[in-house]
């Protein structure tokens, strides 16, 4: 039985910004390293391009989803656990789990919504300021 060694690989990522782009890695036997570069292809022929090269992955790909829901829907959703705040927003709005870590981040952050979690309990609950004080006093909590 022969063995063939390779000398040199090609791997192609698609490129981050531009679909007609692709990084090119190249892995040469018994050589350094080379770096990474791109090629274009354009007019049926690949060609040297002199973007950086920055290869599509799953943390900058191109296909994000934009929340596209209005503050007042979110805050409608709200005044309950945070666990069923999820649901509804996955459900009603259609947000993926991400996006819903995001808004919930920036939501509390900016104030227009709060988190309670009460001593000995494991559930947290989410609403507005307003509405969080009369949840505090209500026999809920």
């Amino acid at each position: 039985m022969r063995k063939t060694y390779f000398t040199l690989q090609f791997a192609l990522t698609a490129y981050r910004n531009d679909e007609n782009a692709a990084v090119v890695d190249t892995l040469l036997r018994n050589y350094a390293p080379q770096s990474p570069f791109v090629a274009d292809f354009w007019d049926y022929k690949f060609s040297l391009s002199d973007l950086p090269a920055v290869a599509e992955t799953s943390r900058n790909a191109r296909s994000r989803q934009e929340i596209t829901v209005s503050d007042s829907q979110i805050i409608e959703q709200a005044d309950c656990s945070m666990m069923t705040f999820r649901t509804r927003l996955k459900e009603s709005c259609g947000l993926t789990d991400s996006n819903i870590r995001k808004v919930i981040s920036e939501f509390t952050d900016s104030g227009k919504l709060e988190r309670y979690k009460r001593s000995g309990s494991k559930e947290t609950w989410i609403a507005s300021p307003e509405r969080m004080n009369g949840l505090k006093q209500d026999w809920k909590f």
